[in-house]
């Protein structure tokens, strides 16, 4: 048995969910993936898979491999590319992942001419609001809201996360401008659902602090919907500025108690994350080294973390 060959399909098994669809994406027998795994774990004297009817769940000899083995193979994947002189066509797979509601509004416009300079390169790209481990996840550039405790991510700044609290004109026509945060009690807000939600909308001006739970005709996990209800008269809502800074400066919406500051419960910026075994990568320098370019405006718009 080669263990580098059954570690890696090991991981393609984790990847991709099942042995068949390991198997479909090898082009090779199911049961060659089997065989495989099956060595692998008498190779290590244990198990490193938990098989049911529906699911494969990795064991917690399983779960300690996949977070070494994914750095190891990344290390010796780029030695390799750079000792055959590849690295300099950047080709291969980049898995990228970021806000959903940031990477709809900026890196869709922006990725295609990325990809079509490197047409060798590949992009998966997976858009959630949760949290992902980088290197479990195998992921190698992460956009982050917020400065969570990882230990190894390394993080290059990437622009501010002000958060605004803002409706539309004609919704504020129609009940008035709040002028303090206590009079947002009186409006319909729209609250975003996220893990800090039970924490509010938190004001600071000066030594005075308020804290407002919101509260109206719509809740949602989704910061994209919750826009598109403020754009349309339902409510007040709070985002961060990269999120509407283009609807405000468009009109249609207009930002209230600006002379408060608003508590972001995410973090004060957005970085650009990278687990430590993808820091060598070039064709994940390069894509870094884009995005940050690329987004040098907005980051100007919204001033500087």
């Amino acid at each position: 048995m080669d263990p580098i060959v059954s570690i890696r399909t090991f991981l393609q098994v984790m990847e991709h969910g099942s042995f068949s669809a390991a198997a479909r994406a090898a082009d090779v027998a199911v049961s060659s993936i089997t065989r495989q795994i099956d060595a692998l774990e008498k190779h290590l004297g244990t198990a490193v898979l938990t098989r049911t009817t529906h699911r494969l769940t990795p064991t917690e000899a399983g779960l300690n491999l996949m977070q070494h083995a994914r750095s190891a193979l990344g290390e010796i994947d780029d030695a390799i590319r750079h000792i055959q002189g590849i690295d300099h066509q950047l080709s291969g797979k980049i898995v990228l992942t970021a806000p959903l509601t940031f990477g709809q509004k900026y890196l869709t416009p922006l990725l295609p001419a990325f990809l079509n300079q490197y047409p060798a390169l590949e992009i998966d790209i997976r858009l959630t609001d949760n949290y992902l481990n980088l290197i479990q996840e195998g992921i190698d550039l992460a956009i982050r809201v917020g400065e969570h405790e990882v230990p190894d991510l390394i993080l290059h700044p990437l622009m501010p996360n002000h958060h605004v609290v803002c409706a539309s004109p004609a919704y504020l026509a129609r009940h008035g401008t709040p002028n303090t945060p206590d009079e947002l009690k009186q409006h319909t807000s729209l609250a975003h659902h996220h893990e800090h939600s039970e924490l509010g909308w938190s004001f600071f001006q000066g030594n005075e602090q308020r804290l407002i739970q919101p509260h109206g005709a719509l809740s949602t996990d989704n910061s994209g919907l919750l826009i598109n209800a403020a754009i349309n008269d339902v409510g007040v809502v709070l985002m961060p500025l990269w999120a509407v800074w283009k609807e405000i400066d468009e009109g249609l919406l207009i930002p209230i108690l600006t002379d408060w500051k608003v508590l972001s419960p995410f973090g004060k910026g957005l970085y650009l994350a990278t687990p430590p075994h993808r820091r060598q990568s070039e064709k994940v320098r390069t894509l870094r080294q884009y995005l940050l370019q690329s987004l040098k405006p907005l980051s100007a718009r919204c001033g500087h973390v």
